[in-house]
Formats: structure tokens, C-alpha cells, sequence
């Protein structure tokens, strides 16, 4: 009897050894055919026959025209991230600042995880990179600005256009960028210009590199950035300073609602009034931005 029993109990150990042998041939060719697929995804796939689907939605979720006058490279990366890489990319201002460009950059590129993208066909970005852009924000006479729209609010339309109007064109206004989340983002050779028009001052971030964690809409993320700073005052240059910051960042677009936690500034300022060789600065504060007013407390 116990013969048997032995019997029957090795029987049972050898279904069992051969289903986890199956399921692992299974689960290793599951493997290996995503990685053949995801090596054959440059060969399968052009990105640039989706030039116009990508600067349609652009302009649907935005309102703007995205210029992408380079090719779109695709690869794979060692860590199986779609990776697209893109030269000269650029894109335009709001409808109140038809002759300004917003933005432009000499280099993008955008790590997608593979995963999501083959199973669920989901696009989830883990990385950005860019190199060379230039950004140009602008504050007009009449006091619109061109980011407005971006951001959820898109007063600045509003205020150009009649609700009933924009309802007899059937335009559609930019739905802003609520919903963001990007695994990080590295950036190099970065140039601000921010110009107002009201009150004749110019202030640049020049040479400007930033370091990025997990970017989403409502938590907290890290930043760091080194930069050259500016200011013209009519025309005439009033200060000068290379800035190191470091804070925590939160994001709630649609509400045009920023929170900075735990900023540290530090640089030297240079410029009319200040002692030579310059003013040694170093911040630390918190602050908490809306549209409706500032608050900043010193830590």
C-alpha cells in the first residue's frame, strides 16, 4: 500500500515538474517574442506617416501649431524603451500672438515604456530629454500673455471671443495640459526670455540645465537648475547673477495653482547699485502661487 502511495505521490511531482516546465518554455517565449518584436518595432514602424496625426492632436489639445520639420528617429534602447528622437521641433504661440513663437528646441527626445505600449497599446512617457530650446514668454500692452491658454485658463481667448461666437465657428479652445505625467526630465542649454510690454522690462535665463523627477499634476516633484540671469529695465541692464536653485514642485494646472516647497537660491548678483564684486545671495523659502496672489514664507 504505501508502494502505492509512493507511486502515486512521484506521478504527481512529475505533472507538476512538467506544467512548471511548460509554463516557463511559455512565459520564455512570451519573452523572447516581445523582444523580437520590440527590435522589429524600427523595421515595422515609421514615425514620421505620423507627423500630421501628432501635430493634429497637438492643436486639438492645445489650440497650437507644432512644426516638426526634421525626421522622427525611432529605436530601442538596452532597458527596452521606445525611444523617439526628433531634431528642430517648434511651437506657436496662442491665437492673441500669431507672430511670436512659445517655444523651440535644437534636440527632443522621448523615452516610452514598451510594456504598456505593446500589451495595453498605452503611452506612457519614462524619460525627456532636450537640448537647445529657446522659450519666449510675452506679456503684451493690453496685459494677455501667451501661456495663458496652456494652463488651463484660456482667459485670454475668452476675452477675444464671444461664448456665442465660439459656439456659431465651432472652434475648439485648448483644453490645457491637466492629466500630465512624465517619469523625468533632463534639459541642457535652456534660454528663457520673458518680455512685458507694459512695463518695458526684459528678464533672461540663459545656459540654463535642469533636472527634473516624476512630473505629475498634483503631487510633489523634485527639481534642480543651474542658470545665468538677466534683467533690462528700458533697455538698460540692472542686474546680472548665475543662480543654483533646488525645490519641490506642485502642479495643479487647471487651477493655475503652484506650490514650491523647500526652495534654496544660491549666486552672485551683479548689477547697477550693488557693491563690487557682487551681492552674495542665498534663499530658502517656500511659496505658494495662484492667479490671484502670491505668498512666500522664509524657512
Amino acid at each position: 500500500m504505501a508502494r502505492f502511495k509512493n507511486l502515486g505521490n512521484e506521478a504527481g511531482r512529475n505533472r507538476m515538474n512538467k506544467t512548471i516546465k511548460r509554463l516557463s518554455v511559455a512565459i520564455a517565449a512570451i519573452v523572447v517574442l516581445l523582444i523580437i518584436a520590440a527590435l522589429s518595432l524600427p523595421l515595422l514602424i515609421n514615425p514620421n506617416n505620423y507627423k500630421e496625426t501628432i501635430t493634429n492632436l497637438v492643436r486639438e489639445k492645445t489650440g497650437r501649431t507644432l512644426s516638426i520639420p526634421g525626421d522622427i528617429k525611432l529605436h530601442v534602447s538596452p532597458s527596452l524603451n521606445v525611444v523617439f528622437s526628433l531634431g528642430k521641433v517648434s511651437l506657436s504661440s496662442g491665437r492673441n500672438f500669431p507672430d511670436s513663437p512659445f517655444i523651440s528646441s535644437r534636440q527632443v527626445e522621448t523615452q516610452l515604456a514598451l510594456w504598456p505600449l505593446l500589451t495595453r497599446k498605452q503611452l506612457l512617457i519614462n524619460h525627456i530629454t532636450l537640448e537647445g530650446v529657446n522659450v519666449h514668454l510675452l506679456r503684451n500692452a493690453r496685459g494677455l500673455n501667451n501661456w495663458d491658454d496652456l494652463t488651463g485658463g484660456g482667459r485670454a481667448g475668452a476675452a477675444e471671443r464671444p461664448a456665442a461666437k465660439m459656439k456659431k465657428t465651432g472652434e475648439k479652445s485648448g483644453q490645457g495640459l491637466a492629466g500630465l505625467d512624465v517619469g523625468g526630465i533632463d534639459a541642457t542649454d535652456i534660454n528663457v526670455e520673458y518680455v512685458d510690454q507694459q512695463t518695458a522690462r526684459t528678464i533672461k535665463l540663459n545656459n540654463l540645465n535642469l533636472v527634473v523627477g516624476r512630473l505629475r499634476e498634483g503631487r510633489p516633484f523634485p527639481v534642480k537648475a543651474a542658470f545665468d540671469l538677466s534683467m533690462d529695465e528700458g533697455g538698460r541692464q540692472s542686474l546680472a547673477a548665475r543662480i543654483q536653485a533646488r525645490t519641490e514642485l506642485t502642479l495643479y494646472l487647471s487651477q493655475k495653482h503652484f506650490v514650491i516647497d523647500g526652495l534654496s537660491l544660491k549666486g552672485l548678483l551683479k548689477g547697477t547699485g550693488l557693491p563690487s564684486p557682487g551681492l552674495a545671495l542665498e534663499l530658502t523659502a517656500d511659496a505658494d502661487l495662484n492667479r490671484e496672489d502670491l505668498t512666500i514664507k522664509p524657512l
